[in-house]
C-alpha cells in the first residue's frame, strides 16, 4: 500500500496512525496516561447547585476540616464564587456538614445531599480526577453518621473505586498530580486520606489494604504549610497534626504487610534465617514506632483550637499501632506484655474520658472512620485484656463503653445484642416510624426532588433472613455481669 508514497507522505501517516499500536507489554497507545493529561470537566459536572450553604460550608470546615484536610478552603471559596466547584462534590460536603449544623432539625440530616451526590456518581466517574476522589471520601464519611446495614460492604465497595482513581493518577507524588484543584499538595493530602480509611478497614476485615511500593516511595503532607501569617497558625496547626496522623497510617501499614508475610505462610517456619529475617524486620518496625513518639507530636499546645481531640486521637492511634506490633507477642516477655497493657488501658481510658465528658458524637471526629474505628480501638484493648490475667476491670470497662457506642455504630447488623435496655444515651438513637405492615421500621426521609430510598434500622436488620446477617453476631456481657466484674 505505500508503493507509490513519498517519504514525506509515509512520515505523516507514521505520525497520524502511530498512536494504533501497541507497545511491549501490550498496552494501546491511544489509550492517555492519566498522570499526564488534564481532563476537561464534563458540562454535567459543575452545575450550579439549588443553593448556595454559606451555614453548611463553615459547619465542614469547623468540624470535619481540620480532622480530615482533603480541602482547601480559600481554593474551594473561591471555586464556589465563580460556580466552579465540581457539584458531586459539593453536595457530599453539604451531606457530611449536615450532621453538625442543626441536625435535630432533620431525621437523617443530609440525606437528600448524599442522595443528590450519589445521583451525579455516574458522571464523575467519567475520567479519574481528585475532586471526584474527594467526594467518594466524603460519601464513605457519611456513611459513618447513619446506621444501617451494609456498612462495612458499602463502604469496601466505595474504597475499591477510590483505590483505582488513586493508582491511576499516583496520587503520593506531588510531581505527578493532575488537579483542577490548586497544588499538588491538595493531591497528597487526599491520597492519605483514602489510605487512612482503606488501612483501617482492611485490618479490621483482615484484609490486603492500598498496597505501597517499595521502589516508589510516597509523599506525607507539608506540616508547614504557611509560614508568618497570624492568620494561617490555625491552617499550620491542623496540617502538623494531620502529617503525624499519617506518618502513624504509614507504620501500621507496613506493620500490616509484616503480619501478613508472617501469618499467611501455610505453616510456621522454623528455620533459623527466616526468624532472624523476622526479628529484624520487627526491630526496623519497632524503630519506625519509637521515632514518631521521640518527635512528641503529642503536645496539646500544638494544635491550636482542635487540641483536645488532635491529641487524644494521635494518643489512641499510636496505642493501637503498638497493640498491632506486640500483640503476636505478648506471651514472649513481661516487657512487651506491659507495653499492650498500658497501651490497651490508655485506649480505654482515653474513649471513655471523651465519652462520657463530652458525648458520643465527637467520637466521630476520630480518624479515620469515627464511631467504628473506635469500637475497633476498643475490641484490640479487650483483645489484650483477654491475654493478660487480672485484666477483668479493664475488659468490662471496654466492653461496656462498645456498649455505650453499639448506639451509634454505622453497621447494625454487627451489634443486635448490644441496644436492648440500655439507659442513658437514648438521644443517640436513629429516628424512624412504624411502617404499615408493622413488621420492620424505616427512617423518615427528608424531602426533596430526588427520589429517597429508605434506609433499614436495626428493627430492620433483625427481621432479616440470618443469611444477610453477619453470621457471628457479636454478644457481649450484660450490664449487670459488668458491673459485677469492677467490682471484684
Amino acid at each position: 500500500m505505500f508503493k507509490n508514497q513519498t517519504c514525506a507522505e509515509l512520515a505523516v501517516y507514521v505520525e497520524y496512525h502511530g498512536a494504533i499500536s501497541v507497545n511491549l507489554i501490550g498496552r494501546a497507545q491511544y489509550v492517555p496516561d492519566p498522570c499526564k493529561v488534564q481532563y476537561s470537566r464534563m458540562s454535567g459536572d459543575v452545575a450550579k447547585p439549588p443553593e448556595v450553604r454559606p451555614d453548611l460550608i463553615e459547619a465542614y470546615f469547623y468540624h470535619i476540616h481540620p480532622y480530615f484536610p482533603i480541602l482547601d478552603r480559600s481554593a474551594f471559596e473561591a471555586q464556589l464564587q465563580q460556580q466552579e466547584v465540581p457539584t458531586m462534590l459539593l453536595y457530599a460536603v453539604y451531606a457530611l456538614a449536615s450532621h453538625w449544623h442543626n441536625p435535630a432539625n432533620d431525621p437523617v440530616p443530609g440525606w437528600s445531599y448524599y442522595q443528590a451526590a450519589f445521583a451525579l456518581m455516574d458522571i464523575g466517574l467519567d475520567a479519574p480526577r481528585v475532586s471526584t476522589v474527594q467526594a467518594l471520601v466524603l460519601i464513605i464519611r457519611y456513611h459513618e453518621h447513619v446506621p444501617r446495614t451494609g456498612y462495612l460492604f458499602r463502604t469496601r465497595l466505595y474504597l475499591d473505586m477510590v483505590r483505582r482513581i488513586c493508582l491511576d493518577l499516583k496520587l503520593w507524588r506531588r510531581q505527578n498530580n493532575m488537579s483542577e484543584d490548586p497544588g499538588a499538595e491538595l493531591g497528597v493530602r487526599t491520597f492519605w486520606a483514602v489510605y487512612g480509611l482503606d488501612l483501617s478497614t482492611s485490618i479490621e476485615e483482615g484484609l490486603h489494604p492500598f498496597p505501597l511500593d517499595n521502589n516508589d516511595p510516597v509523599e506525607f503532607p507539608n506540616p508547614r504549610l504557611y509560614d508568618g501569617a497570624q492568620q494561617h497558625q490555625r491552617q499550620n496547626s491542623i496540617m502538623f497534626y494531620y502529617f503525624w496522623m499519617c506518618r502513624i497510617w504509614y507504620v501500621q501499614g507496613k506493620i500490616l504487610h509484616f503480619l501478613r508475610i508472617k501469618y499467611d505462610k501455610e505453616a510456621p517456619s522454623s528455620d533459623a534465617e527466616e526468624e532472624e529475617d523476622e526479628m529484624k524486620q520487627r526491630t526496623r518496625l519497632e524503630s519506625a514506632l519509637d521515632a514518631i513518639v521521640g518527635n512528641n507530636p503529642l503536645d496539646s499546645q500544638t494544635y491550636g483550637s482542635h487540641s483536645y481531640y488532635a491529641c487524644r486521637f494521635l494518643q489512641i492511634a499510636l496505642h493501637f499501632t503498638t497493640i498491632l506490633l506486640y500483640r503476636p507477642y505478648i506471651q514472649s516477655g513481661s516487657g512487651i506484655r506491659t507495653k499492650c497493657m498500658q497501651a490497651a488501658v490508655e485506649i480505654t481510658n482515653i474513649l471513655s474520658e471523651i465519652t462520657y465528658t463530652n458525648g458520643i458524637d465527637c467520637l466521630r471526629h476520630c480518624p479515620p472512620r469515627g464511631i467504628q474505628q473506635c469500637i475497633y480501638y476498643l475490641s484490640a484493648s479487650i483483645t489484650v485484656f483477654q491475654l493478660i490475667p487480672d485484666s477483668a476491670n479493664g475488659m468490662a470497662k471496654a466492653a461496656k463503653l462498645i456498649q455505650t457506642l453499639a448506639y451509634a455504630s454505622p453497621e447494625k447488623c454487627l451489634w443486635p445484642s448490644t441496644t436492648q435496655g440500655f439507659e442513658g444515651f437514648q438521644q443517640h438513637q436513629p429516628v424512624y416510624h412504624e411502617c404499615p405492615d408493622n413488621t420492620h421500621h424505616h427512617y423518615y426521609m427528608p424531602s426533596a426532588t430526588v427520589v429517597h430510598t429508605p434506609l433499614p434500622s436495626l428493627a430492620y436488620a433483625q427481621h432479616q433472613p440470618s443469611s444477610i446477617i453477619h453470621q457471628q453476631q457479636i454478644q457481649l456481657p450484660s450490664h449487670r455481669v459488668l458491673d459485677a466484674m469492677q467490682n471484684q
